[in-house]
């Protein structure tokens, strides 16, 4: 359970995608769906580097009202469309407000974690270079992940996936099966090491 008073007044109950773990590459991505007029969805983006740099990046490509997190207080929230995650530690908790997820690293610097996301059920995009993460490999194998290679490749899946309610809830059942089938892979990995000689049992 947790509860973001701040995030939840300004969500205000609409649609939310949450850009987790981004790098210049994703804002480029991703800033021409929501550049448009047209897009109405909140967008929250908790970036890799939360420098003044990177934060300043987001804030002159993304064109739409904007709000860094830490300037939330005594503002009206509701009235931006976009917050920018400006600490570290949030993330993984932020994910259970969102409908849809974009998860950065995958054009260049590698995937983050999918998992938080997929955890919570959400559709989850990323970048197109998959090659070191089975996770990664297996959660789009049963459709849960959508990769993509540019700006309009996501723009396109996008607004594919959300045109349809039956689509999102097919990949959010197929996510929560995903995370459910694999609780408990530590201790899974453990007696495998252990049955196959490994690692001893130490007997008193």
């Amino acid at each position: 359970f947790f509860k973001n008073d701040f995030i939840e007044e300004f969500k205000e109950g609409e649609r939310l995608l949450l850009v987790g773990s981004s790098w210049n590459e994703d804002i480029d991505t991703i800033e021409q769906l929501i550049n448009q007029k047209k897009f109405w969805w909140k967008v929250i983006i908790a970036p890799h580097d939360i420098s003044e740099e990177n934060i300043t990046y987001i804030e002159k490509n993304i064109k739409k009202d904007t709000l860094r997190y830490s300037q939330s207080a005594d503002k009206c929230l509701h009235c931006h469309q976009v917050m920018i995650i400006d600490n570290i530690g949030m993330l993984s908790k932020l994910y259970r407000y969102a409908e849809v997820a974009f998860v950065g690293g995958a054009f260049k610097q590698g995937l983050h974690n999918i998992i938080e996301p997929i955890a919570y059920g959400l559709p989850v995009f990323c970048g197109n270079d998959l090659r070191k993460f089975p996770e990664a490999i297996e959660a789009q194998a049963i459709g849960g992940l959508i990769s993509v290679n540019d700006a309009t490749d996501f723009e396109q899946k996008f607004m594919e996936l959300t045109s349809s309610v039956d689509n999102m809830k097919t990949i959010n059942a197929l996510n929560k099966k995903y995370t459910n089938d694999n609780i408990g892979a530590s201790d899974k990995i453990f007696n495998d090491l252990v049955q196959k000689g490994f690692i001893p049992l130490q007997h008193n």
